[in-house]
C-alpha cells in the first residue's frame, strides 16, 4: 500500500489517502504544524512504546499540505517533480 497524510493548518483539515484515493478527512488535530519544535516521530509514539511491526519505505515530508493530484503523483513517479 502507499499511504499519505495530509494536515492543512488553514482548515485544520487532515486527509488519509491510501494508493492515491482520498479514503477519509477529519478536523480532529487543530493548531499549527509549522511552528512546533515537536519531533517528527514515524513507526511509533513519541514515549517509543508501540513500534511499528514492519517495513516503512520512502518517507517524505513536504513543507506545504499536497493536492490528491500531487498525492498521485507522488505515488506514481516516486516524487512531485
Amino acid at each position: 500500500y502507499h499511504l499519505a497524510f495530509t494536515y492543512d493548518d488553514a482548515s485544520d483539515e487532515t486527509t488519509l489517502y491510501v494508493d492515491g484515493e482520498e479514503f477519509g478527512t477529519s478536523n480532529y488535530y487543530s493548531g499549527t504544524m509549522s511552528g512546533s519544535t515537536s519531533t517528527l516521530t514515524v513507526g511509533n509514539t513519541d514515549s517509543g512504546n508501540r513500534p511499528w511491526n514492519g517495513y516503512i519505505d520512502d518517507v517524505s515530508v513536504y513543507p506545504v499540505a499536497l493536492s490528491g493530484e500531487q498525492v498521485k503523483s507522488v505515488m506514481s513517479t516516486g516524487g512531485l517533480g
